[in-house]
């Protein structure tokens, strides 16, 4: 098993950063050869007489086109530029999942449970599918790690007095993200986390903070820092996934 980064291998290299400078290279080259003829041209048309053979201007000119190929020229370099939000969060409280989608099978309540929706954009020039989901919570200080669920065909969040949601495990994020996003794309999608080593009176503290990790194609770690005072439901409509509101 490898630690280094795809981004960092050889083959990476080779393929993108190397071709990308290889191209301005061969720019650069084939300018300052053209710009030294047509100089030497002129300067022989107006001063017939005039002694070139000491004038060397392929070494400046390529130096001055590279640099301006590399200062001006839009990059070849393919590398996904992911960007994540945490659109709504609920932690704690009652959230209860069906397993059947017929509900055939009893309902399972979650301890402590994270359930969050996110979106994650591509703003660079690749599509990258996106893997490897984390969540780390800090609570005065503390660091947990929460653990990924898988999202069931129905969750219910207890959202009021007088309201549930519903949301649906076709929404699940990680699934959603393993069709590769595109360039100038959005995912929307649902993650569901279990705190086993939380204790139900430590979420209702305020000030705590929940990082949620993942990674793209090239094996890059983005993060999504969110941070709260209070303890929140979700409310209101999200769009990209479906939700349903029913009365209690």
């Amino acid at each position: 098993m490898s630690f280094i980064p795809d981004w960092l291998t050889i083959d990476f290299l080779v393929q993108n950063v190397a071709w990308d400078f290889g191209k301005k290279a061969l720019f650069a080259i084939v300018t300052a050869l053209v710009t030294d003829k047509v100089i030497k041209t002129i300067i022989n048309t107006v001063q017939p007489k005039a002694k070139l053979q000491g004038l060397r201007l392929i070494v400046p000119m390529f130096c001055l086109f590279f640099f301006l190929s590399l200062l001006l020229g839009q990059s070849t370099l393919s590398v996904p530029s992911l960007e994540g939000n945490i659109v709504e969060i609920a932690w704690g409280g009652d959230v209860t999942s069906k397993s059947d989608g017929n509900q055939l099978q009893p309902d399972t309540l979650l301890k402590n449970p994270v359930l969050l929706v996110a979106t994650i954009k591509n703003r660079g020039n690749m599509p990258s599918v996106v893997d490897n989901y984390s969540l780390e919570l800090n609570i005065d200080g503390q660091s947990f790690q929460g653990k990924l669920v898988m999202v069931p065909n129905t969750v219910t969040v207890d959202v009021n007095e007088k309201q549930n949601l519903t949301l649906f495990g076709t929404d699940a994020l990680y699934d959603k993200t393993r069709t590769p996003i595109y360039p100038g794309s959005m995912i929307t999608g649902v993650l569901l986390f279990s705190l086993d080593e939380v204790s139900a009176s430590s979420l209702k503290r305020s000030g705590i903070s929940f990082n949620l990790k993942y990674k793209d194609i090239n094996g890059r770690e983005n993060s999504i820092l969110y941070k709260a005072n209070h303890r929140i439901g979700i409310a209101g409509y999200i769009p990209g996934i479906k939700q349903a509101y029913s009365n209690k």
